[in-house]
């Protein structure tokens, strides 16, 4: 069931084996010798990492607490094969008094395997380190903070990007008072599939705190900027975020680890300067990469950068990269200076949906920068997409070409997603590869950790990769794909010389011998000892490929073994290892060199071993081939050649509950409503409780509607209307500038008629696991509420309804929608905004089941909405300006957006689930300094909540500064929003000057701009002499205009040159003092 398959699973472990066809037996015993290492691959667990042999013999592996190992080992400059999880907790741990950890909700964290560490290891200076584990609330770091108060500590936050958002608070003020405090910063979160991913915003937020941020692209990177961090930190005396691409922890790289001597000497230096500190350790503020000629430059933060990037940029003549390590403080000059005279065209990757085209930050930061480099300047375009690892080189080219004549490109379009772009393997004879596949189930994840370390470890010199990516929430339970490469750093390198293949279910959902070698040899779990036995269980595909790499086919009846020696079913992880070396190794004694692996607690470990050994060598079959399958046609199924990469949720949700694997898994499933009566009824006995959307991890309010009015008139096509929520039941705390997360839902006319032509009972309860939690919700909450039924559906999703479709028609013209010859049909359709419901319709044959929809359709996600009120003026509401969002396609049906359609007709007494996002649209620190506000339409939101601000300042006898507002909209009569408050605003005083821009009002269009140049003396006096605040609330496109009418004013009317005004504004940005709120 999708419950079990959504919710419960594990992610495995592991890794895999060897670096030459065979490994020699003198290369095998100097690593056992060496070995020492963790071995909980993908899930890097501190829990103990005990193997049930039998009833009275446990193999407890030495591969584990490798952070632990490597704090005790004295070598300098130890090479490690490690992830990137393993060397930050290693640094931080090293250089700091106190380490703050605070868990995310990827599974793994950071900090994992400190926090149980023995207090008599000492860090660099000879000192005990506190480590402490953190809830993710509001307030976040305020422990932090008294450490820091009341003594001279080098304090280290942990930390995922989902928990930054609470602590930008926090961070600015660590910033005021020159804190120097270092955050280590994990960018990871799902998308809407559950599919981890690379997530940046977070960090991108804390950009304007005053804090240092270095970027990392690698472990290596990893460890040495984390070193660079606590120099800056204690020299500079400010915070450092050291962030880095959070799925990182998923690739093992071999790593040059700084021993704790070394360490004490690179901590201590003179330099006073970020871009000193960072050539010290080997790096800059940015590198460049590639033609020094180029025509066209993409420029990616660090932990943007792909192999493909830099391939594409190394071999490709036209076209450089630019990495940005050090992104705060931008460092305009060095930018240029790293910007040849032949560029013509600079494409920044930022991430983002790629649905519509906005400017980020670093767009934002290279624009400005642009704004005072010599002439001709290049053209800036923008590429977006969530992330950038299914580009490859080809794709990289194909964008300098899309970029002569475009602004913005989707990389999420057919032409940057289809797989004839992928490069082909090339032969490496030198280079070894292995792959193992494993389900939960078998308990055999493991095997591939032991023999990664262990083949890596005899040559600590020797490159060398691995990588475990697992699908927690794979149907029927979780799937692990782990590789190994060996003599090369790259894993996309070479053939796979060695495949296994511990469940022989995973031949039919995988093509497990893609780019497979010549002579390959395959092992796979089963009974079978001739082809004909095995015919009949292998694919006509997978035959036909066996034959044509002539691969060595070997099975090993895994479980016989198991019952022969009366083992646990989780010791079948030591077999796959004995049968590895067997294979790969045949002069090795596989019982000698694992008995260097596995701590020998009472003496019988070699003897289990040895007959383990002599159980799998009598078990090992050679299977031939059979001629038949020369001849083979392949199966019609393209199957994909990796997995999925979803974490277990459930373990980060729980922080550690052993759910993983469990025969009692809780599942979706539909009932009638008594059985949730029940539970309301005898709570005591279901141990029930009523939670606001425990399903989202933001905490959430409710909040009622007292206030629903259009702004706007009737008979105008625009419906900018204004809400007000009371507050006074949620304890609802906002700040100034924050922004009101709205979680809407579909419509209730649509939702019923859709529930009625599924066929469905809308009463119907729908118990769903949510954590270690079941929540229960009836058929039609589910789809009004949390599955965006109305929205655009994935690929993902014509491929299930091709799945489940019993009419071969409709299978096939699904299968055409998402094959590479349908992408301008599937292009069409996203262009005509089609929805779930719509092809439903459109496919009457398939009919996903409940639980398959579950699965199938993303969840609605909160729209967020900048507050238009001050909490002081109106202590128990928020109110909001929203503008309604609709159109018609191309067959002239009427589209909604979602969330403002809900808003649009909500009654009043309504109660609306909301959350709280906060952004750093503040005031300025003392009532006297000026405000400048700058709005279009909507964007004027802020600026009212500023005003009352003020106002309530002055109702207090404050002396409060000039208030000074540019607004601007269509047309006075139509879209003067607040005008009759803003007018009486002026007359009051609190708003000191306005300068009103109606484009239409007359036969030239007047923008806001023109009206900051009319005014250029009295901006530049305020900015200038007084301390002003500018502040520009909208979309993105008058930012150039809106800045170079701030410049017109310093230029003309401060005495500036336009170089130096320029820079200047770039120092108000960093000083909040010149802040953008653009989308």
């Amino acid at each position: 069931m999708l419950a079990s398959a959504a919710l419960i699973a594990s992610i495995l472990k592991s890794q895999i084996p060897s670096n030459e066809s065979n490994l020699d037996s003198v290369a095998i015993e100097k690593a056992a010798t060496f070995i020492g290492l963790d071995s909980d691959a993908s899930s890097a667990t501190t829990a103990s990492q005990t193997t049930v042999v039998d009833a009275g013999i446990r193999l407890q592996s030495q591969l584990q607490h490798l952070v632990q190992k490597l704090l005790t080992d004295k070598t300098d400059k130890i090479s490690r094969l490690l992830h990137v999880n393993h060397v930050l907790d290693y640094v931080s741990y090293a250089l700091s008094d106190m380490v703050f950890v605070y868990p995310g909700t990827s599974g793994t964290y950071l900090g994992e395997e400190l926090l149980p560490l023995d207090q008599s290891i000492k860090n660099v200076n000879g000192k005990s380190v506190r480590v402490v584990r953190m809830d993710t609330r509001d307030g976040a770091l305020q422990a932090v903070q008294g450490a820091l108060e009341h003594s001279d500590i080098q304090a280290t936050v942990l930390a995922s990007s989902q928990a930054l958002y609470s602590m930008l608070p926090m961070i600015h003020l660590f910033a005021n008072q020159k804190a120097p405090v270092v955050f280590h910063v994990a960018g990871q979160g799902v998308n809407s599939e559950l599919v981890s991913q690379s997530e940046m915003d977070a960090v991108l937020a804390a950009r304007q705190s005053g804090a240092v941020l270095l970027a990392s692209g690698s472990v290596q990177e990893a460890h040495d900027l984390a070193i660079a961090a606590y120099i800056i930190s204690k020299q500079l005396q400010v915070p450092v975020i050291h962030y880095f691409d959070g799925t990182l922890v998923k690739n093992y790289q071999k790593v040059k680890v700084s021993s704790f001597a070394t360490l004490a000497t690179q901590v201590e230096t003179k330099e006073t300067s970020a871009s000193a500190i960072l050539a010290r350790q080997g790096y800059s503020s940015f590198t460049y990469y590639g033609d020094k000629q180029a025509e066209t430059v993409l420029v990616a933060l660090s932990t943007y950068v792909t192999p493909s990037l830099l391939e594409a940029a190394n071999t490709s003549l036209g076209i450089g990269l630019l990495a940005v390590r050090a992104y705060r403080p931008w460092q305009e000059d060095e930018f240029l200076k790293s910007i040849s005279p032949s560029v013509r065209r600079i494409v920044v990757l930022e991430q983002g949906d790629g649905l519509y085209a906005y400017n980020g930050p670093l767009y934002l930061d290279v624009t400005s920068a642009l704004r005072v480099s010599q002439s001709p300047r290049p053209r800036v375009v923008t590429a977006q997409a969530p992330n950038f690892n299914h580009l490859h080189p080809d794709n990289v080219k194909h964008l300098a070409q899309r970029a002569t004549s475009v602004s913005f490109v989707d990389l999420l379009g057919d032409d940057f997603v289809i797989e004839k772009m992928k490069p082909a393997y090339q032969e490496h004879g030198s280079v070894f590869r292995a792959a193992l596949w494993d389900l939960d189930q078998d308990g055999t994840s493991s095997a591939g950790a032991h023999i990664a370390q262990l083949v890596h470890s005899q040559d600590p010199e020797q490159a060398g990769a691995s990588q475990v990516i697992c699908d927690s929430l794979r149907v029927g339970g979780g799937v692990s794909y782990t590789q190994i490469v060996c003599n090369s750093n790259d894993l996309n390198v070479g053939f796979v010389n060695y495949i296994g293949i511990h469940n022989a279910d995973i031949i039919k959902e995988y093509d497990v011998l893609a780019n497979a070698a010549k002579n390959v040899k395959v092992l796979l779990h089963g009974p079978w000892q001739h082809g004909d036995d095995i015919e009949a269980v292998l694919p006509n595909t997978f035959k036909l490929v066996m034959t044509q790499v002539d691969a060595e086919l070997y099975t090993l009846d895994v479980a016989r073994i198991l019952q022969e020696l009366s083992l646990n079913a989780q010791s079948a992880h030591v077999i796959d290892e004995i049968a590895f070396f067997l294979l790969n190794s045949p002069n090795v004694d596989p019982a000698d060199v694992l008995a260097n692996v596995y701590h020998d607690t009472n003496g019988e470990v070699k003897n289990v071993l040895a007959d383990l050994t002599r159980a799998v060598k009598a078990n090992l079959t050679s299977v031939a081939l059979l001629p038949p399958w020369t001849i083979l046609e392949r199966d019609d199924a393209v199957l994909p050649t990796t997995v999925i990469d979803r974490p277990d949720l459930i373990k980060a949700i729980s922080q550690g509950s052993e759910c993983a694997g469990s025969q009692d898994e809780q599942q979706i499933k539909a009932s009638s409503w008594h059985e949730a009566a029940w539970q309301v009824m005898f709570k005591e006995a279901y141990s029930t409780d009523s939670l606001l959307r425990p399903d989202l991890h933001e905490k959430n309010y409710l909040v009622t509607l007292t206030e629903n009015r259009r702004l706007t008139p009737s008979t105008y096509d625009r419906n900018v209307f204004h809400l007000e929520f009371d507050t006074s039941s949620s304890n609802l705390k906002y700040e100034l500038g924050d922004a009101l997360g709205v979680h809407g839902h579909n419509d209730t006319e649509d939702v019923k008629k859709f529930i009625k032509w599924y066929g469905l009972n809308e009463n119907d309860v729908v118990s769903v696991p949510v954590g270690p939690l079941v929540g229960a919700r009836t058929v039609f909450q589910l789809f009004a509420q949390v599955l965006d039924l109305f929205g655009r559906p994935t690929k993902k999703f014509y491929e299930g309804l091709a799945e489940v479709a019993t009419d071969d028609k409709e299978r096939q013209q699904l299968e055409f929608l998402i094959s590479p010859e349908g992408k301008e049909s599937f292009k069409e359709r996203v262009d005509d905004t089609i929805t779930y419901e719509d092809l439903l319709h459109e496919f009457p044959s398939a009919r996903p089941s409940l639980e398959q929809l579950m699965s199938l359709v993303s969840p609605i996600k909160p729209r967020h909405y900048s507050i238009a009120s001050s909490q002081k003026m109106h202590g128990s509401s928020v109110h909001l300006l929203v503008v309604a969002v609709d159109w018609a396609n191309r067959a002239g049906k009427m589209r909604f957006g979602q969330c403002t359609r809900y808003l649009a007709n909500l009654a009043i007494g309504s109660q609306v689930t909301v959350s709280i996002k906060p952004s750093v649209m503040k005031l300025p620190p003392l009532d006297t300094q000026p405000v400048i506000m700058a709005g279009l339409g909507t964007g004027m939101a802020p600026f009212r909540a500023f005003i009352q601000e003020r106002y309530m300042a002055k109702q207090a006898g404050k002396e409060i500064g000039p208030v000074v507002l540019y607004f601007g909209s269509r047309n006075r009569s139509n879209e003067y929003l607040y005008g009759e408050e803003l007018e009486a605003y002026f007359q009051d005083g609190v708003l000191s000057h306005m300068g009103l821009a109606f484009s239409r009002d007359q036969k030239q269009k007047v923008y806001i701009q023109h009206k900051m140049k009319d005014d250029a003396a009295l901006l530049s006096d305020y900015l200038i002499n007084k301390n002003g605040h500018f502040y520009l609330c909208g979309p993105t496109w008058p930012v150039p205009d809106v800045k170079d009418a701030v410049v017109h004013g310093l230029t003309n009317f401060g005495g500036i040159q336009e170089k130096d005004a320029n820079a200047l504004i770039e120092e108000w940005k960093e000083k909040e003092r010149y802040i953008l709120e653009v989308y």
